[in-house]
């Protein structure tokens, strides 16, 4: 079977969850996939250095790399050309867009409805197209897979999709975060880290004003927040400013995975106040390395963290700081709650999802 994937951007300089989500089940399909399979990766560049130790680590006998030069449409319209030139057995797209032809074999991802839950933190013209994007993925795809049961009833619930055609198919989590005991000791027991875009959606700004308040009781206490910016992050960088405990807060702007593992070690709470989600990796990343997880009580966080999370109510400043200072002030709680974080994770495996992943693309192959 040959498996055409839909990645325009797979080798991005600035990686993102879906990008991630994209390389984590490529390489854990190309172990699960029987051994006559092919899977051809379809991206919009090549990176100048195709035998780089990146791309070598995904690359093997099954996985092969094509460029596709088609810069607009490149999901929609390049990767439907392609498909009708060269017949692939499935076609997977891992980005939320399926191709306009070519195939009655697509199995498509979609990460997650945040533009239909939270509107007031996307442009006009992006909830259009995403809409628009979301509505044609859903027609023209024979499967789809979500990673979260929240997602599959917003699906239901905004486009009437059939139950029947959505699969939940887990993300898996890191392996990467292995603290050992050593490393566990230099906790900043102080130190409060949020990941992700600063965006409105995200809620960077209900952390911001809890911790004003905790500053109060907890001078030392620092804020880290590590991310590119994004929509309305100009708002957050003059409140941030103006705030009384602006010495203490810190933005890094976008990581690389290398300072994000070590961000992550170095910190004892996790904080996640985002007002909509699709999954909330960061959850899991902050599980793995032994941090107390602090997010909001919207229902996909809650499936996702399981009892491994203490959880806030939706854009109140005030519960949040009042959960943060509970960690902060009883470590009993917070051990517990990291303990609860680690066995959290084993309901999470990235082979597991590819396991499923690929039996969901070989029916009807």
């Amino acid at each position: 079977m040959t498996i055409a994937v839909s990645a325009q951007n797979f080798f991005t300089n600035n990686p993102t969850g879906v990008e991630f989500y994209a390389r984590e089940i490529v390489k854990n399909l190309s172990e699960v996939c029987g051994a006559e399979d092919r899977i051809i990766v379809y991206v919009k560049k090549l990176p100048k250095n195709i035998q780089s130790e990146a791309v070598e680590s995904l690359r093997s006998q099954k996985v092969f790399f094509r460029e596709l030069k088609f810069r607009k449409f490149f999901n929609l319209l390049g990767m439907a050309f392609e498909a009708r030139k060269k017949r692939f057995d499935a076609i997977f797209c891992p980005s939320s867009v399926a191709p306009l032809f070519g195939s009655k074999n697509i199995t498509t991802t979609i990460h997650g409805l945040e533009f239909k839950n939270c509107p007031q933190a996307y442009s006009v013209s992006n909830r259009l197209w995403m809409d628009f994007s979301t509505r044609l993925s859903l027609f023209l795809s024979q499967k789809i897979i979500v990673p979260s049961l929240a997602t599959k009833n917003d699906l239901v619930k905004f486009y009437k999709t059939d139950p029947a055609k959505i699969f939940i198919i887990k993300h898996g989590s890191p392996t990467s975060f292995q603290p050992t005991e050593f490393i566990l000791k230099q906790k900043n027991l102080e130190q409060i880290l949020f990941l992700g875009t600063l965006e409105k959606r995200k809620g960077p700004e209900v952390l911001a004003e809890a911790f004003e308040r905790i500053h109060i009781k907890f001078p030392d206490a620092s804020l880290i927040f590590a991310g590119p910016f994004g929509l309305g992050a100009e708002k957050f960088l003059i409140k941030i400013k103006k705030s009384s405990a602006k010495d203490k807060i810190f933005l890094k702007g976008y990581v690389e995975e290398e300072e994000k593992r070590s961000l992550l070690l170095r910190s004892a709470i996790l904080a996640l106040p985002s007002k909509a989600e699709g999954f909330g990796l960061p959850i899991l990343e902050g599980q793995a390395s032994r941090c107390a997880v602090i997010c909001s009580d919207i229902e996909v966080l809650q499936e996702v963290a399981g009892d491994g999370a203490l959880f806030f109510k939706r854009e109140d400043p005030e519960d949040l700081a009042q959960k943060l200072l509970d960690i902060m002030m009883d470590n009993e709680a917070r051990v517990r709650l990291i303990s609860n974080g680690t066995k959290n994770l084993e309901r999470f495996s990235w082979k597991e999802s590819a396991q499923k992943t690929y039996h969901l693309i070989s029916l009807h192959a």
